[in-house]
């Protein structure tokens, strides 16, 4: 299961059939926002194979995405890539020291994606409410519920 975050609905089911091409079987969750990505997986209790995300999104950009990933402690060792022709080098560094594993232009050539796919995708897993709670002190209940 990947989570494809792109405000842009044609692109994201674009990503989506790509990714259906690069791993047969793939399902896709989009969301068009950083704050619904984590909301998506918070309220399935799905920790991804792994997330692709537009650099720039509506309420916020990669970076930022980012340190909202790494800060949710279940979350953390998701695999990240980004998808853009739109970022500086500087903030294409950035995003790698926050841990990115790819930065993909957009849209992604097939090969491109089947080997980001093969070299770091890993099988999803659903969690109990009370393990995305353990893992993270300072998610909100609410959100966990």
């Amino acid at each position: 299961i990947f989570l494809v975050v792109d405000p842009n609905q044609t692109e994201a089911e674009a990503t989506c059939r790509q990714l259906a091409a690069s791993a047969p079987g793939a399902e896709c969750i989009i969301a068009t926002t950083g704050e619904a990505a984590i909301l998506a997986l918070t309220e399935r209790r799905l920790i991804p194979s792994m997330i692709l995300a537009e650099f720039t999104l509506p309420d916020m950009n990669a970076i930022e995405f980012l340190g909202l990933i790494r800060q949710e402690r279940w979350l953390s060792g998701v695999a990240v890539g980004i998808l853009s022709n739109a970022a500086s080098d500087r903030e294409i560094v950035s995003c790698y020291r926050l841990g990115l594993k790819a930065f993909l232009g957009k849209p992604a050539r097939l090969m491109e994606l089947r080997e980001t796919v093969r070299d770091f995708a890993r099988d999803a897993q659903v969690l109990s409410a009370a393990a995305i709670v353990e893992r993270n002190d300072d998610l909100p209940h609410s959100a966990a519920a």
